[in-house]
């Protein structure tokens, strides 16, 4: 008789760790995407969660190079 062998996803423990994974799901989801309106979609939706994990601190300055 053959064994079935079930695997079962832990539930992520933080916050931070549940938006990791999401981050990592969306990015799978933006390779598969073949209507760029969708693909834009979720592009977005990605930058809003990599913002969640790492919010900006103090003042947002631009960068300006010495060329």
């Amino acid at each position: 008789m053959d064994e079935e062998i079930f695997t079962v996803e832990s539930p992520a423990e933080c916050e931070a760790a549940q938006l990791c994974h999401a981050l990592i799901d969306l990015a799978a989801a933006v390779d598969v995407a073949r209507d760029p309106e969708a693909r834009q979609y979720l592009l977005q939706t990605m930058s809003a969660v990599a913002y969640a994990l790492n919010p900006p601190k103090g003042d947002v300055r631009e960068f300006k190079s010495k060329k």
